[in-house]
C-alpha cells in the first residue's frame, strides 16, 4: 500500500509509514509522562529475588496511562529476564496493547514457549515478529527509525533470537537441512547493518546451533527424517506422512502449514520451498479458507 501523504510504498501488513509517522517511542499527544520512575524501581528490584514486588510494580505500570510503549516494553521484559511466574501474562498483555511493536516482546514470549517445550508456539510467535520487523531492519533509514539509543540493538538481537526460534519446530520434526539453510543465510538475511549490532552471545548461539544440527544429521535415523522433508520442500512429496509426524508431536500449527504448502505444490509442481518460507504467514481468505503469503 502507499502512504497518502508521502507516497512511500510499504507492505500491507505494515500499518504505519516510517517517514510520516512519529517514532513509536515518541511522546503521545494527550499522554503525560508517568509520575513514578518505574525503570529505576524495577532496576533496583531486579536480581533481589522479590518476584512478587516486580510483578506488582509491572501491573501498576500497565494501569498507568502515562507509561509510553517503550517503558511498558521495558517493564514487560523485566518479568521475562527475572523469570517471573506470571511473565507470560505480562508479555501477552503488552502484545495485545501493541500488536505491531518493534520491541521484541513477542520473541521473549516465544522463548518462554520454547522453555516449556512448545516448539510449535515458539516458532509461530518468532515468525510473526520476523515478518513484522523485516520492513524496519531492511529500511535504508534504519539508523533514524527510532530516537531511543538502545532500540536498534534491541531490534537486532530480537531478530537474531527470532531467527533461531523460527527453526525450532522444523528441527524438532526432523527437517534439519532446512534449519541449516536458514542458519546458513543468517548474515544475508539480517544484513551487515543489523549483524554488526547483534550481541556476541547470539552470534555464538548461531555457531553452536549450526554445529549441533550438523552433528545430529550424522546420527542414526536423522538422515531418513531429513530426506523426507527435503523431498517435500523440493517436490511436494510425502506431505500426508509429514502432516502425521507434526500431529504426533502435537504441532498443529506446523501441520496446518505443511498442508497449505502441499496445496501450493499441487497447483504449481515446479515450485520449490526455500528459506523465504519462514516469512510467510497464514491469513484467512475471503471465502473462509486459509492462504500463505
Amino acid at each position: 500500500m502507499k502512504c497518502p501523504q508521502c507516497g512511500t510504498t510499504r507492505p500491507d501488513w505494515v500499518k504505519r509509514c516510517g517517514k510520516c509517522d512519529p517514532p513509536r517511542d515518541a511522546p503521545q499527544a494527550g499522554v503525560s509522562s508517568p509520575a513514578r520512575d518505574y525503570r529505576k524501581e524495577l532496576s533496583d528490584l531486579f536480581g533481589t529475588g522479590r518476584e512478587q514486588a516486580i510483578e506488582q510494580t509491572v501491573a501498576e505500570a500497565f494501569k498507568d496511562p502515562g507509561v509510553p510503549e517503550s517503558l511498558l516494553a521495558y517493564c514487560s521484559a523485566i518479568t521475562y529476564e527475572a523469570r517471573c511466574t506470571n511473565s507470560p501474562t505480562f508479555l501477552r498483555a503488552f502484545i495485545d496493547r501493541y500488536p505491531e511493536s518493534a520491541h521484541p516482546i513477542r520473541v521473549y514470549l516465544a522463548d518462554v514457549f520454547a522453555y516449556l517445550r512448545d516448539a510449535d508456539s515458539a516458532t509461530d510467535g518468532a515468525r510473526v515478529y520476523l515478518r513484522q520487523a523485516w520492513p524496519t531492519i531492511r529500511d535504508p533509514d534504519f539508523q533514524r527509525i527510532t530516537h531511543e539509543p538502545n532500540m536498534r540493538r534491541l531490534i537486532a538481537n530480537g531478530v537474531a533470537q527470532a531467527l533461531l526460534l523460527t527453526t525450532l519446530a522444523y528441527t524438532e520434526v526432523g527437517a534439519r537441512s532446512y534449519s541449516l539453510r536458514v542458519l546458513d543465510r543468517h548474515r544475508e538475511l539480517l544484513g551487515h547493518e543489523i549483524w554488526t549490532r547483534v550481541d556476541e552471545c547470539w552470534k555464538q548461539a548461531f555457531e553452536r546451533e549450526y554445529a549441533r544440527l550438523k552433528e545430529e544429521l550424522r546420527g542414526w535415523g536423522a538422515g531418513a527424517q531429513d530426506t523426507a522433508w527435503e523431498e517435500f520442500f523440493s517436490k511436494g512429496d510425502r506431505g500426508p506422512e509429514l502432516i502425521r509426524v507434526c500431529e504426533s508431536r502435537k504441532m498443529k500449527t506446523l501441520a496446518n502449514r505443511v498442508e497449505l504448502l502441499e496445496a501450493q505444490h499441487r497447483f504449481d509442481p515446479h515450485c520449490k520451498i526455500g528459506a523465504s518460507e519462514m516469512f510467510l504467514l497464514v491469513y484467512r481468505s475471503p471465502d473462509g479458507g486459509q492462504v500463505l503469503r
